[in-house]
């Protein structure tokens, strides 16, 4: 496999978890942004974009990266429902690190599996 255009959108939704991370903690007077909740709310979106499409519409399902991905989707999942559940601006922070962190290892499996296929006619 090589990098695409799912790639590019797995990298738009992590710039876009950033920026709402950033927007909340430097104090954008934007309505749904000073809200807690609203903005778990936007990264778990923004989460679920990059798990549809750096995981599920993934074609090189081996066994690691199948397991990194469901324990990340699992995290995220419970970081965003605490969050939800206690108005805690820790968890935004904590979210947007799991859903980079998700993104890295997602690009650069791809990057392993096209440096694999490469190499491997000999």
């Amino acid at each position: 496999m090589r990098i695409t255009w799912k790639d590019g959108v797995t990298t738009l939704a992590a710039a876009g978890t950033v920026g709402l991370a950033q927007a909340h903690f430097n104090g954008f007077e934007i309505p749904l942004i000073t809200d807690v909740r609203w903005v778990l709310l936007g990264i778990s979106v923004l989460s679920v974009v990059e798990f549809v499409f750096g995981f599920i519409m993934d074609e090189s399902h081996d066994t690691l990266w199948s397991a990194i991905a469901s324990l990340l989707g699992v995290i995220m999942t419970g970081l965003t429902l605490a969050g939800l559940l206690t108005a805690s601006s820790e968890f935004i922070t904590m979210l947007a690190l799991s859903t980079v962190v998700f993104w890295v290892i997602s690009v650069l499996s791809h990057m392993r599996s096209t440096t694999h296929a490469t190499h491997d006619h000999a």
